[in-house]
């Protein structure tokens, strides 16, 4: 087996603090929102990632009250869609938060960032790109 390559950690995390989102959604014209705390954020962006989410979801609601809405996502596409899931009776730190939301599906590249900026000490490491007129 061959050895892999070591890879530097960048100099610099400014690129992943939830500053740099909010400045990137005004770019793209687009609003930034963040859970309130008895929420998760499920970030879908492929056919597998949403048939993940429907196996889970159920499994998922026999422990957890909650309610979902479902948006597509600002980036279109047929399967990219945001999922909003309200828990009814518990609030989630922003570790369970991530933890919640990868084993239901989402966008494992979104919450292994999402995990950096918790142990970068950001106050929001989970948060969405909306169109202004979705969130009406």
């Amino acid at each position: 087996m061959a050895n892999e390559p070591v890879l530097e950690q960048p100099k610099s995390y400014a690129e992943l603090r939830s500053e740099a989102a909010h400045a990137e959604a005004e770019k793209l014209g687009l609003v930034v929102i963040v859970p309130k705390s008895n929420q998760l954020f499920i970030d879908i962006d492929t056919e597998s990632q949403m048939s993940h989410f429907d196996r889970c979801f159920p499994i998922f609601l026999k422990r957890h009250a909650c309610r979902k809405v479902t948006r597509p996502s600002p980036s279109g596409g047929r399967f990219h869609f945001h999922i909003v899931v309200t828990l009814l009776e518990e609030d989630v730190d922003a570790r369970t938060r991530v933890l919640y939301q990868a084993c239901l599906g989402s966008d494992p590249v979104r919450e292994v960032l999402s995990l950096q900026r918790i142990e970068l000490g950001d106050t929001t490491p989970t948060l969405f790109f909306e169109k202004p007129e979705n969130l009406q």
